[in-house]
């Protein structure tokens, strides 16, 4: 698919988004478009491979959800994150990434979520429900991220006493 190109798709739920999946690997970018596409609640989805063509395409507005790539040569999705904090109502950001020492770095910029490549489609699916619940909500997006952040690192038990059961934190 042509980065330059979007799938238009008749509107089926009232919570459709408009996606900008932002990414350098042509593999990726493509089976995200792909993924991102066959989700209902999905109204359109916009492709970029650089920073810097996705500012263009973010500058022209109508963006809900943006997946950045955190490592891209030129503009990183963490720079993008950042710029796009400065937008009067900018768009949720996830983080996209093969490098899962990232993820501290990229819920900084106050991230919906943060996905690990290669993308499972069910983990994509709950992230589109996280950002269209956030987008739909009053809570902050930092302690939402923060949130998701704690809820998705591995559990470790403790013991407390002699008698006492396992904490789990």
């Amino acid at each position: 698919m042509n980065p330059d190109m979007h799938q238009d798709r008749p509107i089926m739920v009232d919570s459709q988004l408009t996606v900008l999946v932002v990414d350098d690997e042509r593999p990726v970018l493509d089976e995200l478009v792909f993924l991102l596409g066959r989700d209902e609640r999905i109204a359109t989805v916009r492709a970029a491979n650089s920073g810097a063509e996705a500012l263009r395409l973010l500058d022209a507005g109508d963006i809900d959800v943006v997946f950045l790539d955190v490592a891209m040569p030129g503009l990183s999705g963490l720079d993008i994150a950042r710029i796009l904090g400065r937008f009067k109502s900018p768009p949720k950001v996830v983080f996209v990434t093969a490098h899962d020492d990232h993820a501290v770095d990229a819920f900084e910029p106050n991230a919906v979520d943060y996905l690990l490549k290669p993308i499972r489609e069910d983990r994509l699916r709950e992230t589109v429900r996280r950002a269209i619940e956030v987008s739909g909500s009053s809570a902050s997006t930092q302690s939402v991220a923060t949130a998701i952040l704690y809820a998705s690192r591995p559990r470790r038990s403790r013991r407390i006493g002699p008698r006492a059961t396992r904490v789990w934190f």
